[in-house]
């Protein structure tokens, strides 16, 4: 599964229309001062997010800073608050203000592994996402294959895999005051484009389910249980495994819109899709709003 995706843009800027890299929110205390209390805070919060969520290290390090920036302590967020992954607000600031400044070049995009993962397992989920950009895909969308292989052939004039395959040929910015970096030309590409291609890998869905969410595009999906299903893994010789720590997120998956691999796709229509799914990002991945836990399904 691909999990949260870290990828100079500057010899790709022209081909792909990227903005200069947007810097960091630093709010009214100087980094330092802010760094500090954010050490302070985390400190003092016993709920360990990687034991129990088994979150990466940069999703890690995002719920805790929405839980400081939010003005709270581990003790007072709900249990759902405590088992999904939380976006801080100078993040969302952040990234809002590049999408404001990015226009919608791209009907169709999809950034990241294809192969690579759990013998075999992520490769045969993502097949359908080639197959898929090699039918529907255009000059004018893109198709990027992270941790490419030394054999790998371009599927058309959109794959810019050679171009751009890793998180060296990518631009970074600062998480608003903190000391992690964002990979803002993933960003850019959600950001600029209608639809994302959304595949499971071993893990029945994709993080980048929310992302899109955020970034004002849609996710394509291929179906529900594959690609859409938080609470499941495939193992090679162990079958399918379910794994109750996600269920949370997963009723955010249930409340996401998505549209199928096999239906007709309206950009058009995907604005009120998109519009839909960004207020429901706010509600439930972030303390913007408050500390919302979603209806039970």
């Amino acid at each position: 599964m691909s999990k949260f995706l870290l990828f100079s843009v500057f010899s790709m800027a022209s081909a792909l229309r990227l903005p200069p890299p947007v810097a960091h929110l630093s709010g009214t205390q100087s980094e330092m001062a802010l760094d500090a209390a954010s050490d302070m805070a985390v400190a003092g919060n016993t709920f360990d997010f990687r034991e129990n969520l088994g979150l990466e290290g940069w999703q890690n390090h995002a719920s805790e800073q929405a839980i400081f920036e939010a003005g709270l302590s581990t003790d007072q967020v709900s249990a759902f608050g405590k088992s999904v992954v939380k976006f801080p607000k100078s993040l969302v600031e952040q990234l809002l203000q590049l999408k404001n400044n990015t226009k919608h070049t791209h009907k169709y995009n999809f950034m990241g592994r294809v192969s690579g993962q759990n013998w075999g397992v992520e490769e045969k989920a993502r097949q359908w996402a080639i197959d898929f950009a090699k039918e529907k895909f255009t000059k004018d969308d893109i198709f990027v294959v992270t941790h490419l292989s030394p054999d790998w052939k371009a599927l058309g004039a959109f794959d810019k895999s050679k171009e751009m395959p890793r998180r060296e040929s990518h631009s970074f910015a600062k998480i608003g005051s903190s000391k992690l970096d964002v990979d803002m030309t993933y960003w850019q590409q959600l950001m600029s484009s209608d639809f994302t291609l959304c595949p499971g890998g071993d893990d029945h869905f994709s993080y980048r389910g929310y992302e899109t969410a955020l970034a004002g595009s849609v996710c394509v999906i291929k179906s529900v249980d594959a690609d859409w299903t938080p609470t499941k893994t495939s193992h090679p010789g162990n079958g399918l495994t379910v794994n109750p720590k996600m269920k949370p997120l997963e009723k955010v998956f249930n409340l996401l819109k998505t549209v199928s691999a096999d239906e007709p796709h309206d950009s058009v229509a995907a604005k009120s899709v998109a519009d839909q799914n960004f207020k429901t990002f706010i509600k439930y991945l972030t303390f913007i709003e408050g500390d919302n836990t979603p209806p039970e399904n």
